[in-house]
Formats: C-alpha cells, structure tokens, sequence
C-alpha cells in the first residue's frame, strides 16, 4: 500500500515538472517574443526618425541654396538668372528619376563623370547629416497652371541654360544621421526680378480723367530726393482737369466723388496767389534736365500728349509740361491688372490672418497683398520703426494715426484712399492710387477716377524716394520664392 502511495506521488511529482517546463519555456518563447518584438520597433522608430531627419535636411539644403542665390544676386533679372544657369551647366533633369545621380545612398552624387551636375550648396554645419542641393532650369509648360493669370513663357526646359519666366528648380539630396534615411526634394523657385516696378513719377501719383482729391492742412508731400533714383514732383496726374482738381477741388465734387469736400489743396498751404513758394507740396531739386521743379511742376500731368494719342484722355498741348520720362502705362487697365497680379504671385502674406503675418521692416522688407480693404495704423507701423516693402491693396486702404511705412503702396482697384484721426503718417516712397474696377466712361482700356480723401492726416511727412520703387532697395533683398514643391523619394 505504502510502495503504491510513493509511486503516485512520484508520477504526480513528475508532470509537475513537466508542467513547470512547459510553462518556463512559454515565458521564455514570449519574453524572446517580446525582446524581438521591441528590438523591431526599435529599428522601425530608428528608421523612421532617420527618414524624417534626412528630408528635414534635404529641405534645410533648399533653403539654404535659396539664401546663397539671394546673396550672389542670381535672381536679381533675367540676365542673371541665365548668368547663374549656365554657371552650373550641365543641368540635369531629376523628374523622371534620380538614376542620374547615382544611388544616392549618402546624401552625395557617387558621379564621377566630368558631365555630373554642379553643387550650388553642400552640408556646413549639420554633421553627421549632408545634403547637396543642384539647380536646373524649370518646365516651363507648368507655368499656365502655376501661374494662370501671368502669361508666362512655356519654353523653358530643365537642361536649357537661358530663363525665360523667371523661375528655376532646386533639387536637394541628404541622408540622415550616421547616413540612415535618405530624401529628395524639388522645389520650383520663381524670382523677385518678375515684378517690374512702374517707377512713380511722384509721391502721389493719381491717373485718371479727373481726380477726387480732398488734402489737409498739414505738412504731406514735402518731396525729398532721398536716395538714389529721378527727382520728383509731389502729386502726379493725367490731364489739366485733374490738377485744377488737386488744386482748386473737384468743379463737380457730388456728382463725380460723393458728398465729401473733395476741396483739393487748401490755400493755406499753397499761398495766395498759389505760387507753391514755400509750401509744404513742394518738389525737389534738381530736377531731371536742366531748370527746378516748383511752381505749377509741383502738381502735374506725367503723360505726354505731344504726339495724339499717347495720352488717352484727350491732347491739351502739354499745358502743363508733363513730366520728362514718366511710365505711359499708368493709365492702362491691364498693364495695372497685370502688376498687381505679379505682386500677388510674390507676396509674401495674402491675408491679415496669414501665421506670422508682417509688413515687414528696413531690414527684412515684405511684399504684402490683399484683395479688400485694409488699415496701415501705427500698431502695426509705428512712425518711429516704419514698415517696409511693397504693399497693394485693392480695396480702400484707411491710414490711421502715427503710421510710418517704406516702400512702394499700390491701391489699385477701387483706387481709394482715405485718412482717419490726426496722426502723423510718414511715407518714404511713393504711392499710386488708381482706379481699376471703375474704369474711364470714354474708353474703358483705361482707368477711371480715384478718390484720396486726406483730410484727416495730420502732420504727415510724404517724401519720395524713386529707388524704392523701381526695387532697387526691396527686391534685392527678397529670395527667391518658393512656388512648388515635391518630395522625389
């Protein structure tokens, strides 16, 4: 009985063994499982990081190419977008594939050919990330698409060594930490040098038939020649009507500009007889040519009729004399649709509501579009730290208190402008208002009449600066924008 009893726990002693063996290797199996499993997701999250560091670099190459053209003053025309194409021959076409640059399993080329693209910028500070960053020409046939209301060349291909629309591409290859991970970015760029300035003929230039112009009793369009570029009158306009307009006030001021004053310049500042010596609507000296702007130079047509038809709203004999060398285009409607619309295509910010929304400054200018209205107030631009750059508006822009912007203001579309309260606005630049959505009853190619209500602007200081406009001091500090862009692998 007793050697039974023995062998049954003997027998029961031995599945438990069994049992603890079969459990232990389970744990085992699941452990290694486990570890497996971890070391997996290790090396996937590892990958992963690293793939998402290597496009984060490659795109921190096209920037910084984007800098080194910017500075070289590669996207400064047409001729030096070309100057910089050529440089860099032979361009290669990276759309189909990246087989022309190898394997690219490094962030480098792994070509040795004397045919291998030109690097424009390499790796500096990122180690132990790289990235090369070549330039081609861009395709030029997706510039309709891109740009539907430019008119854009479509001739350009990538491999083609002169521009023709302004653009070019940036392709950047980088690898990842310790080379793990590998990106390549394409990023279409369109140049600054796109936008042709009109080159203002004075501080305020007013195109129309007439004008509805309504000044103040203060200090504006005291027109300095700051800087570099043609000395200019104070208020610039396109038929003797508009200057009686400006001077003595609209003949007809309900009937063509509202229920305003619409008085033009008041007397005081003009002086009686309106001689304009020692007004504060004053023009600078010298003049273009011989002789000094003052007297009836101040306020004045900019468009020359001696030859008929060249000024659209009727030949008056040059009384007065227009202004030597003005752009005729200033009346057109297209010519100003279509330069808004440049504007448009380079802005910067197209909207208040835009992230990091700025008008920028003297140092780091904006090019700032907005279809509506809009307020310059000094919240935003105080006098005393201005504003910078290229700002249209295409609704009413409202001027409110001690408001200092430098650059070029475009109101172009409802032509208007107004101030508001008895701040001291400072412009240095020149203005254009004109009115587009309106255009002349005569012929409606050109614009009709503006409307600039100044009669709350304080003691303003208006002074014109030509170089400013024609972009010789904002585009040259603006990139190249980026219009596209495309993650190739």
């Amino acid at each position: 009985m007793s050697v039974l009893r023995r062998q049954g726990r003997s027998a029961e002693s031995g599945i438990a063994l069994v049992i603890s063996l079969v459990t232990l290797l389970i744990l085992t199996l699941i452990g290694f499982g486990l570890l497996v499993s971890s070391d997996g997701s290790t090396r996937t999250e590892t990958g992963f990081k690293a793939q998402t560091s290597a496009f984060e670099v490659a795109d921190a190459g096209i920037e910084h190419a984007r800098e080194l053209i910017r500075a070289s003053g590669g996207c400064q025309s047409q001729a030096n977008i070309s100057a910089m194409l050529a440089a860099n021959n032979p361009m290669v076409d990276f759309r189909p594939g990246l087989t022309a640059f190898g394997n690219g399993t490094n962030g480098t080329t792994n070509a040795t050919s004397p045919t291998s693209p030109t690097v424009v910028a390499s790796t500096t500070n990122l180690a132990p990330s790289s990235y090369q960053v070549f330039v081609s020409n861009n395709a030029g046939s997706r510039n309709p698409i891109l740009f539907p209301t430019l008119g854009l060349s479509t001739v350009d291909t990538p491999t083609s060594a002169t521009d023709n629309d302004y653009a070019f591409t940036l392709t950047s290859f980088a690898s990842g930490p310790n080379r793990i991970g590998f990106a390549a970015v394409q990023a279409d760029m369109l140049c600054a040098s796109l936008l042709q300035p009109p080159g203002l003929p004075a501080t305020l230039v007013l195109p129309g038939p007439d004008v509805c112009y309504w000044g103040n009793n203060s200090n504006p369009y005291t027109t300095t020649n700051t800087g570099t570029g043609n000395c200019a009158m104070a208020i610039g306009v396109t038929s003797p009507t508009a200057v009686s307009s400006v001077i003595n006030g609209n003949s007809n001021p309900s009937t063509i500009c509202g229920s305003n004053g619409w008085t033009g310049i008041p007397s005081a500042r003009l002086g009686s007889p309106p001689s304009y010596s020692g007004s504060n609507y004053t023009s600078c000296i010298p003049p273009p040519g011989t002789g000094t702007l003052s007297g009836a130079n101040v306020v004045k047509n900019f468009i020359n009729d001696t030859v008929p038809g060249t000024n659209p709203y009727g030949t008056f004999n040059n009384d007065p004399a227009p202004f030597p060398g003005a752009n005729p285009n200033l009346t057109n409607v297209a010519y100003l649709q279509n330069l808004m619309a440049q504007v448009k295509v380079l802005a910067d910010f197209t909207s208040t509501s835009d992230p990091a929304f700025t008008l920028g400054n003297t140092t780091n200018p904006r090019i700032v579009f907005i279809n509506g209205n809009f307020a310059l107030d000094s919240g935003q631009c105080p006098g005393a730290n201005p504003c910078a750059g290229i700002l249209a508006v295409t609704g009413t822009l409202t001027l409110n208190g001690n408001w200092g912007y430098n650059g070029a203001i475009y109101v172009v579309g409802q032509g208007s402008v107004t101030s508001n309260g008895n701040g001291a606005g400072n412009l240095s630049g020149a203005m254009l208002a004109a009115n587009t959505v309106t255009p002349w009853t005569g012929n409606s190619a050109y614009v009709g009449i503006p409307h600039v209500n100044l009669n709350g602007c304080g003691n303003g200081s208006w002074g014109y600066r030509g170089n400013v406009d024609h972009g010789q001091v904002v585009l040259p500090l603006l990139p190249p924008r980026r219009i596209s862009f495309q993650q190739l692998r």
